[in-house]
């Protein structure tokens, strides 16, 4: 957080019983709150405001706060700037567990990138059911096993993988040279933006992997990244300060932003 010691003074006044809490007014929106809840002060310190009933007050992270749909950032963003390689095709975490018993989000951001790919002028999987289209869950498997990933635990009959970072790259570049597609690989361990608008530029693919502190454990995400934005919230919606997002397939559900 920006300027805590001014963020602090500017906070709600606290009586002797109060400590103030750190709120999540919306996914990229933090602040300070009374233990009333009835404002907070935000994180550029330009402004107290009334905090909505939607504000979160999570003790920790979940990476289902992180993403922001697309249908509610195009509500509440204005794009100023923006360039994509195109939509990713994916399938659903639920259509995923159902159709191969097995869920890791780095197969399946490995899955949906492979079905962009195009060897021959055909894809080089069906990685969606888009369209009336039938996925190759066989690849799915093929993919989970060219990378590594082990069982991390069983769920009601689901196996949920962990993939170790350094080997999505040469393992998807081992799964795609064996169907007869010349892939190569980099990886970078701690990217800029820069890095990935380069790779959109160059209509090259990407996976952008990070980690979250959730109640006190460190838990990883992968997601395929297919453009990214400059945007500035909206009238109405404060603070109006611009961020820079990437736009992806978040792994569970449809296409997101992410800061």
């Amino acid at each position: 957080m920006q300027k805590d010691e001014i963020l602090l003074k500017k906070a709600p006044k606290l009586n002797q019983n109060d400590s103030g809490r750190l709120v999540m007014a919306s996914p990229l929106d933090f602040g300070i709150a009374d233990n009333e809840l009835t404002s907070y002060v935000t994180p550029d310190c330009q402004s107290i405001i009334p905090i909505s009933r939607t504000a979160s007050l999570r003790s920790s992270v979940q990476w289902g706060d992180i993403p922001i749909p697309a249908s509610i950032f195009h509500s509440t963003y204005k794009v100023n700037s923006s360039a994509y390689i195109g939509e990713l095709p994916y399938a659903t975490e639920t259509e995923i567990e159902r159709n191969t018993k097995r869920y890791a989000c780095a197969v399946t951001a490995l899955f949906s990138v492979a079905g962009r790919l195009y060897l021959n002028g055909k894809p080089l999987i069906t990685a969606t059911s888009m369209f009336g289209q039938l996925p190759d869950w066989n690849e799915y498997i093929s993919i989970w096993s060219a990378t590594n990933t082990t069982t991390a635990y069983i769920k009601n009959g689901i196996e949920y993988g962990s993939t170790k970072s350094n080997d999505l790259g040469p393992g998807f570049v081992s799964y795609c040279n064996n169907k007869g597609y010349n892939l190569q690989e980099s990886h970078a361990g701690a990217p800029i933006f820069e890095q990935f608008k380069q790779q959109i530029a160059n209509n090259c693919n990407s996976i952008f992997t990070a980690q979250a502190i959730s109640n006190g454990s460190t838990v990883g995400h992968s997601m395929a990244v297919a453009g990214w934005v400059d945007a500035t919230r909206t009238p109405g919606n404060d603070p109006a300060v611009g961020h820079s997002y990437l736009y992806v397939y978040d792994g569970w559900n449809g296409m997101a932003y992410i800061d």
